[in-house]
């Protein structure tokens, strides 16, 4: 009887562990099929190894050493914060919006104590996320692998309206470009923009378009006259870049 009762408790255990690691081993493959596959944009990112040279008539506009060209003669408005660092060039019914322009020395203290990279988000994370797919899972996987799979598509579903993903890596810069589309047919483009060795990231938001063409006119003709320094930007100097830019167009519309 002994016997049969510690075979009996035996046996329960055994089936209890095994039931919890199988639990364990497939929770994320749970969790993406219950949960997240739905949510998920099936979009592969297109490449763009070239970019067209800006148009000469369009104005230079110098922030702290970062230089970009822009159809100024079509802007309305120039408006910004050089305490936030972002600047806005407003062309009627659409806009540009700049952001995110060099760290503050705060932030730059506290990267530097706790040996974070900069910029937090590199390149090659972005690369993975939007370049991952449901077949990054499966139950033949490592769990660590599915769980990377399954945290790398999460993050892509959180991207949201997304119709179109270029990934860009000329020579001068690199960047995500999440094009997104509303449900009134309004297009918008997020571009996270880093310089070759990823001391300098900034973001660019194309806003308000109607065309689609459009915006990817706009869009790779500003990217091809971006000149990126290959050091990390001054913040007073953006500051005060920001600033005078402001300054200029304010006056002359």
């Amino acid at each position: 009887m002994k016997t049969k009762s510690k075979w009996i408790i035996w046996s329960t255990v055994s089936v209890l562990v095994l039931l919890a690691f199988f639990v364990w081993y497939t929770f994320p493959l749970i969790v993406y099929y219950g949960f997240i596959k739905e949510k998920v944009s099936n979009i592969s990112p297109k490449y763009i190894d070239t970019l067209p040279n800006a148009l000469i008539e369009w104005d230079e506009i110098n922030i702290g050493g970062l230089k970009f060209r822009m159809p100024m003669f079509k802007c309305k408005k120039v408006d910004g914060s050089e305490k936030i660092r972002y600047i806005t060039f407003g062309f009627g019914t659409y806009h540009i919006i700049i952001s995110d322009i060099a760290s503050t020395e705060k932030m730059a203290s506290i990267l530097k104590n706790k040996n974070i990279k900069y910029p937090i988000i590199s390149y090659q994370r972005y690369l993975d996320i939007v370049n991952s797919s449901p077949s990054d899972i499966s139950i033949t996987n490592p769990r660590s692998v599915n769980i990377e799979g399954v945290t790398n598509q999460t993050l892509k579903g959180m991207m949201p309206n997304l119709y179109e993903i270029d990934i860009i890596n000329p020579q001068a810069l690199k960047a995500i470009c999440q094009k997104m589309v509303s449900d009134k047919g309004i297009y918008s483009a997020l571009i996270v923009i880093y310089n070759q060795n990823e001391t300098v990231c900034f973001t660019m938001l194309f806003g308000g378009y109607r065309d689609k063409n459009l915006l990817q006119s706009d869009l790779l003709q500003i990217l091809g006259g971006i000149r990126i320094p290959n050091q990390r930007l001054n913040i007073e100097a953006v500051e005060k870049g920001i600033r005078e830019v402001i300054s200029i167009y304010s006056s002359e519309s």
